[in-house]
């Protein structure tokens, strides 16, 4: 008893230790551009960012003019800030939490928050971001990437349908990760998903055709949507232990999901990200 209650001091204690962000990328005209919430040190996520795993637009880096943040003292307080400073903002790359969450905001919050400039390191975030390679993935790659899945499980499933969705359609990341099982219909000889466009702050349906062979994106979604006994809202989730569905998927874990198979199909991760689905979109699809 006492050797387990010492290990729960030291977790205490850990936990105590951690700080919670959230920040901010302002533009030069002094919108707020992106929100984003953190609990690794906040030098290390723009390191991210703005390093090879940077999973938003490209445009979002270099319209950043400065980035600040603030620091809170518990996980619920960061994620009630991200959301409250996201619906009063609406800044335009926070795209995917602007689609589901669209109604007015009503409540009010403190906002007595003392925003610190991060000024070390910017010139050095830029830099790394403009030599960032993003490799886009040919057909025959994609094929490799696939082959490396274990789709006997619950996760290789999923990500068979992500990656095989993504590129037969050139989606981009938050408009995979903001699909709802709602937004499709699966027909006897087609795909048709509706796909929110931010641009035209509209939906539009695009199609796949069934392809009869390993690779065809309608027999991998159907897969995951059954084993998965997913009925309604998100379509693609994450999944934790003992197969068990949870919340949203992020745009980070598909950029995870990216890399892993990257590297399992004997690629180098980091010359890939999420975007490589996008940029190697192909018309036809697989």
């Amino acid at each position: 008893m006492v050797e387990l209650e010492g290990k729960r001091r030291v977790r205490e204690n850990k936990k105590d230790n951690v700080t919670y962000y959230i920040y901010r990328f302002i533009n030069k005209n002094g919108e707020v551009i992106y929100v984003g919430k953190t609990v690794q040190p906040i030098k290390n996520r723009m390191g991210v960012h703005f390093g090879f795993s940077g999973h938003l637009k490209l445009e979002c880096y270099e319209q950043k003019e400065s980035i600040e943040y603030i620091t809170l003292k518990s996980r619920i307080d960061m994620n009630i800030k991200e959301m409250y400073y996201i619906g009063k903002w609406k800044p335009v790359f926070n795209s995917d939490y602007n689609k589901l969450y669209h109604e007015e905001m009503t409540i009010k919050i403190n906002e007595d928050d003392n925003w610190i400039i991060l000024n070390e390191d910017i010139e050095k975030f830029n830099e790394n971001k403009k030599k960032k390679p993003i490799n886009h993935l040919t057909l025959e790659d994609i094929k490799k990437f696939v082959d490396s899945i274990d789709v006997n499980t619950l996760t290789g499933k999923r990500d068979k349908a992500i990656l095989l969705l993504s590129f037969s359609l050139g989606l981009r990341i938050s408009e995979l990760t903001s699909i709802n099982v709602e937004d499709i219909e699966i027909t006897d000889k087609e795909l048709i998903i509706k796909i929110f466009n931010n641009t035209k702050n509209a939906y539009i349906s695009k199609i796949v055709m069934y392809s009869h062979n390993e690779y065809c994106t309608i027999v991998a979604l159907q897969d995951w949507i059954k084993n998965s006994k997913i009925k309604s809202d998100s379509l693609f989730r994450s999944i934790k232990k003992s197969d068990l569905v949870f919340t949203r998927l992020s745009s980070q874990s598909v950029t995870d999901i990216v890399k892993k198979y990257s590297t399992l199909a004997g690629f180098d991760p980091t010359l890939y990200s999420g975007d490589s689905l996008k940029s190697g979109y192909v018309k036809s699809n697989l």
